[in-house]
């Protein structure tokens, strides 16, 4: 494993190359920052939003040529050969070309002129190949697949039949439509996604990463387990900005696993951990990852609103995984970390500043309802003025700021292009509605085994494709026929956004666990198989929000409320089974009997009559007999006994 985290296709670029590369980030950057804050209009110039995606298109798939390499190097190039700046500025060519004539095109597409024929097949194999670079075969074999059908769909049997459709028609719809390339996916990117990332950047670079990791350590003093908690709380911390599971793993476990690992947790444990925390902050308020906004837009819903329904769930994916990091150390002996941190006070007297953007972007989406693109250079303001004012300088590293920024985004806005040409295909043969309406047809006999067969899809295509990339291809394909069966629309496609995030850690293919496994040193499939378990309610609270909307505060206060209590419980005594330790150690026939408790919980977390409100209540009765009959001395009271 270590031998295949050396290979990258990723380039060190030095000299001239280097500025290309920067300079193109910077026009990402500015032409993100034009479209976001409507810089165009304010100053009395009109221009259509397909112009900004093509531009913005064009871009970014320019630097991914330039930022990775066609093969999988030993040591990262740090030149750009002759063809892939050739392949640049052919995407810059693809994207300006709609961005000058958007006009024209509007009134020929129809008659399939050569040229837009011409861009739009070179436009395809430029899109593939860069998706080949950034998330591999998977997303392409996926995207080949739907390709064909729009040939082969006079050939399908049933529901899969449809007309064919010529190349040409193809070609240029994918190219020009607004339901295609340059629609939601890449729109979300350039103004919500691409404001975010650098707000991001910029925290990080002035010193927010510091002041998470200090309150975070703060916060856990003298606990059992601490380093494990830090990593808990600072990757939840970190992950709800970068909102990307391995980034997060990469730029905090480099320090947490290291101190995981020296206060007596076993690497595997360590990089278990981590991976855990990290997958979780792609759900984690208020600044969820990327996908969180396409959520929104797809649902048409005030991302505040997205938030708010995704914090039950994600506090209780924390406080499981928090408790079985406690229960882990109390079980193992693993003792106070030496390094206690700083008082909590004195952390916030230091940098507590930088907590402030935080603060008013929140405000701004959820006290002033402002767009979630505004608020967040509102808070790229707000750290440019307290950095100024702590730090009695105006050096904020721009270049570093830019290229950083323009080549996260990359990736993302290249899956998001990738999932417009998805969209297109099945927008013009009509197959979204033949897949709905199969789903559906499975789904009208059990809406259970509906929700099986999309967490199963969800896991499998999130191995090889990123999460962006895997909740947009379900939203399409099944959102739908949960929304028909009675499904919650904001409660569907959470379902399927949190199974998207789950496949980061599922193995065999659990890209966060295996990153994590290689700062720990430990077997990539043993850290995956403890993250699954670690993450346990990742599995399951995505079935219970959907049989008992309370858990994302769909219901009346009291129905919300009791949900809420009993999920507790439950998710408590979760944490108990996966871990084999409550008050004591624990042995399978007391760990069979909790974990039947607990299902008992979980099938009643809203009691409709007096008999589910005493299943339920017997259920919770039960688990504590069980804990207190099991109670004992924990290693670690053993292990300080013997001082």
């Amino acid at each position: 494993m270590q031998e295949i985290s050396q290979r990258t296709r990723k380039r060190a670029l030095q000299g001239i190359h280097a500025w290309i590369a920067t300079a193109l980030c910077m026009l990402i950057v500015a032409l993100g920052t034009i479209y976001a804050l409507d810089v165009a209009r304010m100053a009395g110039y009109a221009f259509y939003k397909e112009q900004y995606l093509a531009l913005f298109f064009g871009l970014t798939m320019a630097v991914g040529f330039l930022h990775r390499s066609g093969r999988l190097r030993e040591i990262p190039e740090r030149t750009v050969p002759f063809w892939d700046y050739g392949a640049a500025a052919a995407s810059v060519v693809c994207g300006a070309y709609p961005a000058l004539k958007w006009d024209w095109i509007l009134m020929v597409s129809f008659q399939r002129p050569v040229e837009l024929i011409v861009l739009g097949t070179l436009t395809l194999i430029l899109l593939f190949e860069g998706i080949r670079r950034y998330a591999g075969w998977t997303l392409i074999i996926v995207g080949a697949v739907f390709l064909s059908y729009a040939f082969l769909a006079p050939y399908m049997p049933g529901v899969l039949y449809a007309d064919s459709t010529s190349y040409p028609r193809l070609a240029v719809y994918l190219y020009s439509d607004v339901n295609a390339l340059f629609g939601v996916p890449i729109a979300i990117v350039i103004g919500v996604v691409l404001s975010f990332v650098l707000f991001g950047q910029i925290l990080f670079t002035t010193g927010g990463s510091d002041f998470f990791s200090d309150i975070s350590r703060s916060l856990i003093r003298r606990s059992a387990g601490g380093p494990a908690k830090v990593a808990v709380l600072a990757s939840a911390l970190f992950g709800s900005i970068s909102g990307s599971a391995v980034a997060n793993v990469v730029s905090t476990g480099t320090v947490t696993i290291p101190l995981m690992k020296k206060s007596g947790y076993t690497p595997v444990q360590a990089g278990a951990i981590e991976a855990a925390a990290s997958s979780g902050g792609q759900l984690m308020p208020p600044i969820m990852g990327a996908t969180a906004f396409l959520l929104a837009e797809f649902l048409g819903l005030p991302y505040a609103q997205v938030a708010l329904a995704a914090l039950v769930p994600i506090g209780l994916y924390y406080f499981c995984l928090l408790l079985q990091v406690h229960l882990i150390a109390r079980r193992d002996g693993i003792g106070v970390s030496e390094d206690t941190g700083k008082p909590v006070l004195r952390v916030l007297r230091q940098s507590g500043v930088y907590a402030l953007p935080l603060v008013i972007i929140v405000y701004a989406m959820f006290g002033l309802n402002f767009q979630p693109e505004k608020a967040a250079f509102l808070g790229i303001g707000a750290i440019f003025v307290v950095h100024a004012l702590k730090t009695r300088s105006l050096n904020f590293r721009i270049r570093e700021i830019v290229d950083t920024a323009g080549a996260a985004i990359v990736e993302i806005a290249l899956i998001c292009a990738f999932a417009g040409i998805i969209i297109g295909v099945l927008n013009i043969t009509g197959l979204a509605f033949s897949l709905s309406l199969l789903l559906t047809q499975v789904g009208q006999s059990s809406l259970m085994l509906l929700l099986i067969l999309g967490a199963g899809m969800s896991v499998l295509m999130g191995m090889g494709m990123p999460t962006t990339g895997v909740y947009l291809l379900l939203a399409v394909l099944i959102g739908p026929a949960l929304i028909d069966l009675g499904v919650q629309p904001l409660g569907a496609h959470l379902f399927i956004l949190y199974f998207g995030v789950s496949s980061q850690i599922t193995p065999p293919i659990c890209f966060a666990a295996i990153a994590a496994a290689s700062i720990a040193g430990a077997s990539g499939m043993a850290t995956g198989w403890t993250a699954a378990r670690l993450a346990a309610t990742a599995y399951v609270v995505p079935f219970l929000f959907v049989y008992f909307p309370g858990l994302i505060l769909s219901a009346d206060w009291l129905t919300n409320l009791v949900t809420i209590g009993f999920a507790i419980c439950g998710i408590g005594g979760l944490a108990v089974v996966a871990t084999g330790y409550g008050l004591g150690a624990m042995k399978w026939p007391s760990r069979a009997l909790l974990a039947a408790a607990v299902l008992l919980v979980f099938l009643n977390l809203m009691p409709v009559d007096g008999v589910a409100f005493a299943t339920v209540t017997g259920a919770i009765l039960v688990g504590l007999t069980v804990l207190l009959f099991n109670r004992s001395p924990s290693a670690q009271a053993i292990a300080s006994a013997g001082k």
